[in-house]
């Protein structure tokens, strides 16, 4: 008797950790069954959507289903994809949406997780929202080079409002030009340069703010207007 039980135990638990691959609303989908009620899912694909909304959960099966997380390389490579929506609590894989050379929108919830190169080699990539979560000073986590090889120049990142300063500071976020709906700006990455003894930091962007500081090895002097050194590192950061 107690064989037996142990074995339907066994089954019972087999079966909740079974994973079913299904497409729903042009979705690619791993779900895993939690209970007899529950389910999570990965996302892992699509049918080639270009405008790609994820839902936060869905039924399936008589199942109420969360969404969890996008899979490493989900999307990696696609050249239909030219707008990404995720919702709250979602985390994106590394490389999941590497080099989706089409791709220009994204909207994120500042509670999600990107992954490493999250959003690497989007060269069509212009501009990205954070949307609020209920934690108002909330930010989402950034991974390493999450959009690296992206023009900066050409990226706008919309941030709820008060926080410009917190995003424009980070260096996951100050490649871009950050606003908010009360139209405060900061430049993002500007063109820097040196000469006779000043730096400048300059942007085309009407109304954006460039900031810059700096600092000097070994010996040297500098103030809010000059900088001089006699064969030293000059190390320029803006923000």
């Amino acid at each position: 008797m107690k064989t037996l039980l142990i074995l339907i135990m066994a089954l019972f638990s087999a079966m909740a950790q079974a994973q079913t691959t299904i497409t729903k609303d042009g979705i690619k989908y791993s779900v895993r069954a939690t209970s007899s009620t529950a389910a999570t899912a990965q996302v892992i694909g699509s049918n080639a959507n270009s405008n790609l909304k994820i839902p936060a959960s869905f039924i399936y099966n008589g199942l109420a289903v969360r969404v969890t997380n996008i899979a490493p390389k989900a999307f990696y490579k696609s050249s239909t994809l030219t707008s990404v929506k995720i919702p709250a609590n979602i985390a994106i894989g590394a490389s999941a949406f590497e080099e989706c050379t089409n791709l220009r929108e994204i909207t994120l919830n500042a509670s999600c997780n990107v992954g490493d190169k999250a959003f690497a080699s989007c060269g069509s990539l212009s501009s990205v929202t954070i949307e609020q979560y209920r934690i108002a000073t909330a930010m989402p986590t950034v991974g390493t080079d999450a959009f690296i090889n992206s023009d900066p120049r050409t990226m706008t990142l919309t941030v709820p409002n008060g926080m410009v300063d917190n995003y424009s500071d980070l260096a996951e976020w100050n490649m871009f030009l950050v606003v908010d709906a009360d139209g405060t700006k900061k430049c993002g990455t500007p063109d820097v340069s040196f000469k006779d003894g000043k730096i400048y930091a300059t942007t085309s962007i009407s109304g954006a703010v460039c900031n810059t500081s700096w600092s000097i090895d070994a010996n040297g002097s500098s103030d809010t207007d000059n900088v001089s050194s006699s064969d030293l590192k000059l190390v320029v950061e803006t923000y």
